[in-house]
């Protein structure tokens, strides 16, 4: 699923000269997910915008979440190290009998190592899945028996929120979930 930067843009190349404009999208996506080029996010505007599709515009939360993605190993590395730091100066400190010191590093200790858990824990970015069927319908519930919700354009752009068996569910653009089954989308 993770090829090289030049194979994605090629390959997104190739489906749009041959009218498969979805899959050009999916490829040029995953180009766009590595290099954060601003010219092929503009091209995945413009198809998107061409075939009337959602689920491609990115806010100002998607940009600072896919910065500190980017990051996250230098991010964690640096609070890891603030911790040990933080620690290291709580073990003098409690050698020197400095109670009131000892008990503020501490505190201070604690918080870094809570911050550690909870970015690392809770920074990740969203599961994006892109359909890819014509057939594809939203159901309401994870079974063939649950009423069906809507139809879906193939192309669309929708968030992985969870997966019962060989449903996922998922969020719309517009923040409505619904299931459809695995078979039906390709992970970004």
């Amino acid at each position: 699923n993770y090829g090289s930067p030049a194979a994605y843009l090629k390959a997104a190349y190739l489906c749009e000269a041959s009218g498969r404009e979805t899959e050009a999208l999916i490829y040029l996506y995953r180009y766009f997910l590595i290099n954060n080029d601003p010219v092929a996010y503009a091209k995945i505007l413009e198809l998107a915008e061409k075939q009337e599709l959602n689920g491609y515009e990115r806010t100002d939360n998607d940009r600072l979440r896919s910065l500190i993605a980017r990051f996250s190993t230098s991010i964690s590395l640096a609070i890891g190290a603030l911790a040990m730091l933080s620690l290291a100066f709580m073990v003098a400190s409690r050698l020197k009998q400095n109670k009131p010191a000892t008990m503020r590093l501490a505190f201070l200790s604690l918080v870094i190592l809570s911050l550690l858990f909870l970015f690392n824990n809770f920074s990740q970015l969203p599961v994006k899945a892109v359909v890819i069927s014509r057939d594809a319908w939203l159901m309401n519930g994870p079974s063939l028996a649950a009423d069906r919700v809507s139809a879906v354009t193939p192309g669309e752009m929708v968030e992985v929120v969870d997966q019962t068996d060989v449903w996922i569910q998922i969020k719309l653009s517009d923040g409505k979930k619904a299931f459809i089954k695995q078979n039906f989308l390709t992970q970004i």
